[in-house]
């Protein structure tokens, strides 16, 4: 599978672990604050190596991670345990309602077919949180070891609130909660400031992350 292979090749040169600020920054200002208290057994979908599967067990959840990457699956083991397998998205062998919660953040906008993931992720579980990239310009680069044109990040979904709505209405699902989050990555800001000019673009609804809990209708 092309996927698989790329996303392999990319866990060999960029971590998704609490190294990863933007990682960190998702799950808790967004993933955490939408996370319903009766939410037990907990499935997080592409949990790339680990880090929120973590810090739900920490919480004494029942969380276990999946991800296509077999690489990744094999760093998550390594440091927190034998919670993670190796599962496409589309096809979760899980039974109808297994999980309270499911979780696929930032994993949606990288699919060629949203709407079936979504129907695979309503099947085994009885609530659902996405997080998305809000509005976020799709851009092709030219990979200068292939020469082949590529969209940035792997993004080939574009996702405003107007999407976002019609792919719960299609799988017949309702919105419960929202979070939106202006985040970004001030890499050489002290945290404090960064955090002030977060703060700031949250105010002028400069929102670049969107988490939405939904459940079936």
């Amino acid at each position: 599978m092309e996927l698989r292979k790329f996303y392999n090749e990319e866990a060999k040169f960029i971590r998704c672990d609490e190294t990863n600020n933007d990682v960190v920054v998702r799950a808790k200002r967004m993933i955490l604050p939408l996370l319903p208290k009766e939410a037990i057994k907990i499935l997080d979908t592409g949990c790339g190596d680990g880090y929120l599967v973590n810090q739900l067990r920490k919480k004494g959840l029942d969380a276990v991670g999946i991800d296509l990457s077999n690489e990744r699956v094999s760093y998550a083991r390594k440091r927190y345990g034998n919670h993670f397998g190796v599962s496409s998205i589309y096809e979760l062998k899980f039974e109808d309602n297994y999980f309270d919660l499911s979780i696929a953040s930032e994993v949606i906008e990288h699919l060629e077919d949203p709407a079936k993931a979504l129907k695979e992720l309503k099947r085994i579980s009885k609530k659902i949180i996405l997080t998305f990239p809000y509005k976020e310009k799709l851009i092709k680069e030219v990979c200068p070891h292939c020469l082949k044109r590529f969209y940035r990040s792997g993004h080939i979904q574009y996702f405003d609130q107007e999407r976002i709505e019609k792919l719960i209405k299609q799988n017949n699902l309702r919105i419960i909660k929202t979070k939106k989050v202006a985040y970004y990555p001030f890499i050489n800001f002290p945290f404090l400031i960064a955090w002030m000019i977060n703060k700031i673009l949250e105010i002028l609804d400069k929102t670049t992350y969107i988490g939405i809990l939904c459940e079936k209708n």
